[in-house]
């Protein structure tokens, strides 16, 4: 369930080179000491994974 009205909705806008956008996502997890982020802005990217 996403719920837009505590966090807003995700940026839909064009960034030009150099800019950057920054806003809040949330999860429901199982165990937050084992968490795993695969992120991508778009098919043309290659994919960074992040985990702690």
């Amino acid at each position: 369930m996403y719920d837009s009205q505590q966090l807003g909705d995700s940026p839909t806008a064009t960034l030009l080179p150099g800019r950057e956008v920054e806003y809040s996502i949330a999860f429901g997890v199982n165990d937050p000491a084992d968490l795993v982020m695969e992120v991508a802005p778009d098919l043309s990217y290659q994919n960074v994974i992040f985990h702690n």
